[in-house]
């Protein structure tokens, strides 16, 4: 068997596969009960978990479909159980998966070997920045398996990335979860002993928490980046994305200009900030092409323009590591450090 790092280089040929293409992200909601899904026949599909049970898959297959989660590898009853169901629901997709999944595919064929990628997850999302997404190395580790499939879009360069599915409201729903359809399918024995007993309260109000950082902190690379993710979701308390009602972009229309998080604003500090996003972003093309002056001097520019932007001395110090400025590379990251505890100043 291949070696972890072997296997995610064969994510090369992922690599702006769909560029410029729009793509849906298709969670496991139970708003999907609301929203008709023939139209994505001829879409660009990302699909995760037991999207299996959908009855469109009879009408159309998913382009992607992702597995992320722990139990999916190591659970035996979930296996058992899991992986027959969906491979008997699903044969056309091509499969993103953890490389934990490996040994899995590989010694049991639960999916077929020559239609999966796998990808290396290393600190969480949750606490980092993204400066880039590059499947053929690391990646951040994710809270949920729609998470992995944004990741996986931007890879192949999709834009705009339209959220279906994801109402993320089990929070408000807690008190009567008994009666609560979570998800557009009826949840079977295993799912509801993992939904019924993995957690508190308070444990499920900290992992929002850490769900929200990793949407904020894939925001930021988007700004950065000039790319959108636009949240069709009929209803929920997903508010990190700007929203679009589904029935307008099946229309082809695009988002009003000033509505979202993505809304020009006219603050001297938001100006300086945005402009500090754009030059890190092109620090980042020149970091991944190894053109470290190039990102030094772009990195420069945005201290000056916004010193107060996380993430730049990290990337500094990168930086000034590969050209061998070793006591220079070590301030930046302690710089990066004292930043990270103070925070940034308000940008209004």
């Amino acid at each position: 068997m291949m070696l972890s790092g072997d296997l995610i280089k064969r994510n090369a040929v992922l690599r702006n596969r769909h560029a410029g293409r729009r793509c849906f992200l298709v969670g496991n909601g139970s708003s999907l009960l609301k929203q008709d899904l023939h139209p994505l026949k001829d879409e660009i599909t990302l699909v995760g978990n037991r999207f299996f049970n959908h009855p469109i898959v009879n009408e159309w297959q998913p382009t992607y479909y992702c597995l992320a989660d722990p139990a999916y590898f190591d659970r035996e009853d979930l296996i058992s159980e899991f992986y027959p169901a969906l491979r008997q629901r699903i044969q056309y997709s091509t499969f993103v998966v953890s490389v934990a999944g490996a040994p899995l595919v590989n010694e049991r064929k639960v999916l077929p070997p020559d239609q999966t990628y796998y990808v290396q997850f290393g600190a969480e999302l949750t606490h980092q920045e993204v400066f880039w997404v590059e499947l053929t190395e690391t990646i951040p580790a994710v809270m949920n398996v729609m998470q992995l499939a944004m990741m996986t879009a931007l890879y192949m360069g999709c834009n705009p990335i339209y959220l279906m599915g994801m109402e993320h409201d089990w929070l408000a729903n807690w008190v009567c979860k008994d009666a609560w359809k979570q998800h557009f399918y009826q949840d079977g024995p295993i799912e509801k002993e993992m939904f019924n007993e993995t957690y508190r309260y308070r444990q499920e109000l900290e992992c929002q928490l850490r769900l929200w950082y990793g949407y904020e902190h894939l925001l930021a690379f988007l700004q950065r980046s000039g790319r959108m993710i636009i949240n069709a979701t009929a209803g929920g308390v997903l508010d990190v994305f700007p929203r679009q009602k589904y029935e307008d972009v099946l229309r082809d229309k695009r988002p009003v200009p000033g509505e979202g998080p993505y809304s020009p604003c006219s603050s001297p500090m938001a100006i300086l900030r945005d402009r500090a996003f754009q030059l890190s972003a092109k620090a980042d093309e020149f970091l991944r092409q190894g053109e470290f002056e190039k990102a030094l001097r772009r990195l420069d520019e945005a201290m000056y323009a916004y010193p107060a932007l996380t993430g730049l001395q990290r990337q500094r110090a990168q930086c000034l590591a590969k050209l061998g400025r070793k006591g220079e590379a070590a301030a930046a990251a302690r710089a990066e450090r004292l930043l990270a505890g103070a925070g940034a100043p308000s940008d209004v």
